[in-house]
């Protein structure tokens, strides 16, 4: 497995996870892995950023 820092976003340090598996096993981990990362963070006190924007309204 690797695990590399792909990015330093706005707001958020980006992971790319590498695993090597059968390819017929390919989307059964893909969507385990990124249940249990959520899960984990969850568990964690770790929370996913989201994109947001203030709007500011003048008259």
């Amino acid at each position: 497995m690797v695990i590399v820092v792909s990015a330093l976003a706005d707001s958020s340090v980006n992971f790319a996870v590498r695993a090597w598996v059968e390819s017929s096993d390919y989307w059964g981990v893909f969507f385990d892995m990124n249940e249990n990362v959520y899960k984990t963070f969850a568990k964690e006190g770790l929370h996913i950023p989201f994109p947001q924007m203030d709007v500011h309204v003048h008259k």
